[in-house]
């Protein structure tokens, strides 16, 4: 009993420390993924692109026809030929008045027929090029759904987390400022404070309350669209979560970075789609080609089952499409459907070079900025740290104190939001050159988590 109870009670420690921990950004990715629409709807289309190969494979064999049909008239040649069919012609159906008009007749008709493609115009080979075209297709598709997906949560955590620290650092600002005013109560009681700044700066407290208000509200905003992300409900995480840690990402050479855009799966994917353009193209053009098959059939008829003769037919099939006028303007737009699928690519190409360069842009503007607003930090810091004591001592102004506050407070956030757009810059580098990998979702949740060095 007595181990029984310590090891219900690790179980439920266990559990506690795990509902306290906050939520990871690998986590977070790793929620929206599995709950992405998206990702499962790319993961269908490459089911339907396996489905049009094996398609393809499955054409090379023989088709089995089986037909059964009921007949009856009166027309002589009808009549003529059930009657052979049947084996029921005698020489008395040679009468005239029975040729020209013979008497009703029945025919229950069955056939059974196999069909081998020997020469089809090259339709097997171009739908298996289709097949595995659309299935490349398909997974980069299915590649570029994940990252997109990953991004998103991404930038939805980071959101979260940069707005409530904005709103922690109003509240830090709104309780120190409001702390100097409570010591201007006692000085303004002694008359060293003038209404006018009391007022002043009760108004300054009011605004930063505000602002941490909005903030807070702005935070969890965020947290509900990745709680949706996730598949949860919109109100499930209601926890702050820590803000990002500083971290400075080396970057590859902007070369081959650029080169790197191979990876990314939209630009594949728009790629495939245009080779899968050119095959149907090449397909409309080949429909001139002769097609020829082989084929052996079965075929009994009757009429009253009392025999039921079998016959036997082999030949071989020659389909020659000749003198078809559509099939120019089926030529021609197929062409065009291709000339627009390398276009598409060609410019979704060049927009994707184009959001890599300004990411890398942004970024190393953040970064070189960072330094500088710490130094901004630091002063602003000091500056607070001088006007206190001269403050109580009654020379100077409460007014002022609150404006060092708030200019604590801007340059606190400036900081933040610094570190903020070098995460969610970084990642949106990674993502557009297509690098956005379980790999590197893992090393940007240990660096905004101050576990990577």
């Amino acid at each position: 009993m007595i181990m029984k109870r310590i090891g219900l009670g690790v179980i439920l420690l266990f559990g506690l420390s795990w509902q306290a921990q906050a939520l990871t950004l690998e986590e977070a990715v790793s929620g929206a993924v599995y709950a992405s629409h998206g990702l499962k709807s790319a993961y269908a289309a490459r089911d339907g692109a396996k489905a049009i190969t094996e398609q393809a494979g499955h054409m090379r064999l023989p088709v089995l026809t089986y037909e059964s049909s009921y007949s009856y008239g009166n027309d002589p040649v009808y009549v003529f030929g059930s009657l052979l069919r049947q084996k029921q012609f005698t020489a008395a159906d040679f009468e005239l008045d029975k040729l020209n008009s013979p008497s009703a007749r029945s025919n229950f008709s069955n056939s059974l027929q196999l069909e081998v493609p020997v020469f089809t115009g090259f339709r097997i080979s171009n739908y298996r090029r289709l097949g595995e075209t659309a299935l490349q297709q398909a997974d980069a598709s299915a590649v570029y759904a994940r990252q997109a997906t990953a991004i998103e949560a991404m930038q939805k955590y980071f959101t979260a987390s940069f707005k409530w620290e904005l709103a922690r650092i109003a509240a830090d600002t709104a309780a120190s400022t409001a702390q100097e005013l409570s010591v201007a109560d006692k000085l303004k009681e002694k008359g060293l404070v003038l209404g006018s700044d009391y007022y002043a700066a009760q108004a300054l407290l009011g605004s930063i309350k505000a602002v941490q208000s909005s903030l807070g509200r702005e935070a969890q905003a965020a947290a509900s669209a990745l709680n949706v992300l996730m598949g949860r409900p919109a109100g499930e995480l209601r926890e702050e979560l820590p803000f990002l840690k500083r971290h400075l990402y080396a970057l590859q050479e902007e070369g081959a970075m650029q080169e790197s855009l191979a990876r990314r799966g939209d630009l594949s994917s728009a790629d495939s789609a245009a080779r899968s353009a050119k095959i149907l193209s090449d397909m409309e053009r080949e429909t001139l080609l002769p097609q020829l098959g082989a084929f052996a059939r079965l075929q009994t008829d009757t009429q009253a089952f009392a025999s039921n003769p079998l016959r036997q037919m082999a030949g071989v099939n020659l389909n020659f499409p000749f003198g078809d006028f559509t099939r120019q303007d089926r030529m021609a737009r197929r062409e065009a459907e291709h000339r627009q699928a390398s276009e598409s690519a060609l410019h979704l190409r060049q927009s994707a070079s184009a959001q890599l360069a300004e990411y890398r842009r942004n970024y190393e503007s953040v970064v070189a900025a960072l330094p500088l607003a710490e130094a901004a930090r630091a002063d602003a810091e000091r500056s607070l740290e001088l006007f206190r004591p001269l403050f109580r001592q009654g020379r100077q102004s409460v007014l002022e104190v609150a404006r060092a506050e708030q200019a604590l407070m801007s340059a606190r956030a400036a900081c933040a939001e610094l570190v903020f757009k070098i995460h969610s810059y970084y990642a949106a580098l990674l993502f557009v050159s297509g690098g956005l990998d379980d790999k590197a979702v893992s090393g940007l949740s240990a660096a905004v988590s101050g576990e990577k060095k």
